[in-house]
């Protein structure tokens, strides 16, 4: 239990090492992946699926941890974060166009999401 303790901040920090080295390169890397098997709009998803990955770890780190916890909730940045993606899912039954609303949110949130992993990243 304590192994698998240490192993999910490890991979929360490789998962943003990935993001950072590889966000440079994504548009070169979408369009071979896209060209070589084809489907381009789930290989230019990769971002958000890393970043909602990398979102649920650190919700499970939120909840073992309560040290982690209590400091990131005292952040008010953190909460001003949390309202602006509350503002997303309350216009979600307004949105005319519910794919373009999904798209736009991901691409909006993405980066909220990976900056909440970095900072309990940054606690261990």
């Amino acid at each position: 239990m304590q192994q698998m303790k240490a192993d999910v901040p490890r991979f929360l920090v490789f998962g943003l090492f990935a993001v950072v080295l590889l966000v440079p390169f994504q548009t070169f890397l979408t369009v071979w992946a896209a060209s070589a098997f084809g489907h381009l709009y789930i290989w230019s998803a990769w971002k958000e699926v890393l970043a909602i990955g990398l979102t649920a770890l650190t919700l499970l780190l939120l909840y073992r941890d309560k040290k982690l916890y209590k400091i990131l909730v005292k952040r008010k940045v953190n909460l001003v974060l949390l309202a602006y993606v509350l503002l997303y899912l309350i216009y979600m039954p307004f949105a005319r166009d519910t794919s373009q609303y999904l798209l736009g949110t991901a691409i909006n949130v993405r980066f909220v999401l990976v900056f909440f992993a970095a900072q309990a990243a940054a606690f261990y």
